[in-house]
C-alpha cells in the first residue's frame, strides 16, 4: 500500500475505530442503550487488532520477545495500570459499592479488556513466531487458539460455584472476563492474524496486495466492491433475515463465523477508505494517540452526558444528539491527549522517557 514511514493509512483507519468506540460508548453514557452500532459492530473492535497485527512485525523470521515485552509494558501496562487506577478511585470517591472487586480487577488485568487483549496478542503471536516463523504456523496455532477461546467463553457462562465464590478467578461485575482477558483475547486471535499475514504476503506482492487494499491502481473499484459486499450480506441479508452478531465485552455470539467474514469485509471497506484518504489531521491524531483517547472517552462521556440532558432541546433518544455528544467529548479530550503528550509522556509509552526514567532510578534497562 502507499504509505509513508508512519503507516498514515493505518493511523486515519484508527482514527476512525476510535471515534466509533467513542459513539458506541455515548448510546450508552449519554442514550437509552444501543441502538444503530450494530451497523458497525463487526469491525470497528476488530479492526484494531487487525492493524495491530499488521504493524506488529515487518519479517515473521525477526520477532525479537525480549523487545515485543518491553515494548508491551511500556506502551500498554503501564499506562493501564495508572489510568484503570485513576478511574477505580474515582468510581470508589463516587461511592462505588464493590470497592474489593473493582481493584482486583485492575490488577488482574481485565479492568479494559480492550487493551489488554492486544497486549496477550503481541506476546503470544512473539512465541509464536520465535517457535517456528512460517505462515502454516500461523494459520494452524490461530485455529487453535480461537477454538480455546471460544471454548473459555462458553464454560465462563457456567462456571462452577467454587471458581464464582473466588474475585480473583471471577468478577462479579466483569462475569465473561478471565484474568488477562485471556478469552476475549484468544477470540479475536484471527484477526490479529490476518493482519499479521496481510503484511507478509504484502512484502512478497506489493502490488497486487496494495490494489485490493483500494491503493496504486485499485481505484475505487475495490471500495465499491467491499462496501456493497458489506450493506447487502450484513445490513440486508444478515440483518433481516439471520440476526449474527458479535459484541465481545457483553459476551453475545451469534453465528460467530458468519459475523467473522462480515467483520473482515467491514475491515477490507474501511481500508479501502483509508487508503484513498490516508492523511486527516484530526482524525490521524486520534489514530495516532488512540490508546489515549480510549483511556480517557469514559470519562468525558461521564462530564459531558449529564450536561447535554440538562438542555431541554436534546432528546437523548435521538442518534444524531448521540453522535454531537460523542464529538463534543473527542473536542474535550484533544487538550488532554496534548498535554500527555507534551508534559507526560511516559504515559504514551515513549521510549525516551523511559530511559531517562531508567537512568534517574539507577537501572540498567534500555527500554
Amino acid at each position: 500500500m502507499a504509505q509513508t514511514q508512519r503507516y498514515d493509512w493505518a493511523d486515519f483507519m484508527r482514527g476512525i475505530m476510535m471515534f466509533l468506540v467513542i459513539l458506541y460508548h455515548s448510546e450508552v453514557y449519554y442514550g437509552p442503550g444501543h441502538t444503530w452500532s450494530w451497523i458497525f459492530q463487526p469491525f470497528f473492535l476488530s479492526g484494531f487488532f487487525f492493524v495491530s497485527g499488521y504493524l506488529f512485525t515487518k519479517d515473521l523470521t525477526k520477532v525479537d520477545f525480549h523487545s515485543k515485552l518491553k515494548q508491551v509494558f511500556r506502551a500498554i501496562i503501564v499506562p493501564y495500570f495508572i489510568f484503570t487506577t485513576a478511574l477505580a478511585f474515582l468510581k470508589i470517591l463516587m461511592g462505588y459499592a464493590n470497592v474489593q472487586q473493582i481493584l482486583i480487577d485492575v490488577i488482574m488485568l481485565r479492568a479494559s479488556w480492550f487493551v489488554i487483549a492486544i497486549a496477550v496478542m503481541q506476546l503470544l503471536y512473539a512465541s509464536i513466531l520465535i517457535i517456528k516463523s512460517s505462515v502454516i504456523n500461523i494459520i494452524v496455532t490461530t485455529s487453535i487458539m480461537f477454538l480455546i477461546g471460544y471454548a473459555f467463553v462458553v464454560m465462563y457462562r457456567d462456571c462452577p460455584q467454587w471458581l464464582v465464590d473466588n474475585p480473583w478467578l471471577h468478577s462479579k461485575d466483569l462475569p465473561n472476563r478471565m484474568p488477562l482477558c485471556f478469552n476475549l483475547a484468544l477470540i479475536q486471535s484471527p484477526f490479529f492474524a490476518f493482519g499479521i499475514l496481510f503484511r507478509h504476503f504484502e512484502n512478497r506482492n506489493p502490488i497486487s496486495m496494495a490494489i485490493i487494499a483500494g491503493g496504486e491502481g485499485g481505484g475505487i473499484k475495490y471500495l465499491i466492491i467491499s462496501t456493497l459486499s458489506y450493506i447487502i450480506l450484513y445490513i440486508w441479508i444478515d440483518h433481516v433475515y439471520i440476526g449474527s452478531s458479535m459484541c465481545v465485552a457483553i459476551d453475545d455470539y451469534n453465528n460467530i463465523l458468519l459475523i467473522f467474514l462480515i467483520g473482515l469485509i467491514g475491515i477490507w471497506a474501511l481500508m479501502c477508505i483509508s487508503n484513498k484518504i490516508q492523511n486527516w489531521r484530526v482524525v490521524n491524531y486520534i489514530g495516532r494517540h488512540s490508546i489515549l483517547f480510549y483511556f480517557l472517552n469514559g470519562g468525558a462521556l461521564t462530564f459531558v452526558s449529564p450536561v447535554m440532558k440538562q438542555l431541554a432541546f436534546m432528546d437523548s433518544s435521538s442518534y444524531f444528539n448521540q453522535f454531537v455528544v460523542a464529538v463534543i467529548a473527542t473536542v474535550l479530550m484533544f487538550p488532554c491527549v496534548w498535554f500527555i503528550n507534551n508534559h507526560l509522556s511516559i504515559l504514551t509509552g515513549d521510549k525516551d522517557s523511559f530511559n531517562k526514567l531508567s537512568k534517574k532510578l539507577g537501572l540498567k534497562i534500555q527500554w
